[in-house]
């Protein structure tokens, strides 16, 4: 099965996951594509999610239900309205073989009630140098570092791994439909690892 990512970029969209340890603030310019999932349209985020169309966004499964009731889109911010556009989402789409246990295929498509403005991230729908052992990516998420207490975008340099090498080291089985990551130049921990939907 070929895995894709948004241009070797991995979003962070499950709930657990959201804050990116050891990360850098970024500006929104930088990744506009970066969207945030809210149950009110200026409310706390719930998850993250990455525009792929104009009218769609790529999240994971888990991150639906009745707390998807709109996307904030190319905010630096987890809540709020202070830049961005906030747009309603109108259909979610399931993954069919999606597993809410074992999160097996944990993916969904987010349909928005009108186009953003923003520049969708492309999406690598092939099994090659995106996404081939050892690479470096970048890891998106938010969190919240500084005095003002907001929490914001940031960002990481992250190695993917093998999923047999990862479930060794974190010592459970890390699903095929999912990626494993570890912090970039550093050996693998608990706090340093992650298994994730691709996105």
């Amino acid at each position: 099965m070929a895995k894709f990512l948004a241009l070797g970029i991995v979003a962070a969209s499950v709930v657990a996951q959201v804050e990116v340890v050891n990360s850098t603030d970024v500006p929104v310019s930088k990744y506009p594509f970066v969207a945030t999932i809210r149950a009110t349209e200026t409310g706390p985020a719930n998850c993250v999610a990455s525009l792929f169309t104009p009218k769609a966004l790529l999240t994971t499964a888990s991150c639906t239900g009745g707390s998807a009731v709109y996307a904030s889109i190319g905010s630096n911010f987890w809540e709020g309205n202070k830049d961005g556009e906030r747009i309603k989402i109108v259909k979610q789409t399931i993954h069919p073989q999606y597993n809410d246990t074992t999160e097996d295929f944990n993916l969904a498509v987010l349909e928005l009630a009108s186009e953003s403005n923003v520049v969708p991230v492309k999406l690598n729908w092939k099994e090659d140098i995106e996404n081939e052992l050892g690479i470096v990516s970048t890891l998106l998420g938010f969190y919240n570092d500084n005095a003002d207490g907001e929490n914001v975008l940031v960002d990481n340099h992250m190695t993917m791994w093998s999923n047999d090498k990862c479930s060794k080291a974190i010592e459970y089985e890390v699903l095929p439909s999912n990626m494993c990551v570890v912090l970039a130049n550093r050996s693998p921990s608990s706090a340093t690892m992650s298994s994730i939907s691709p996105e």
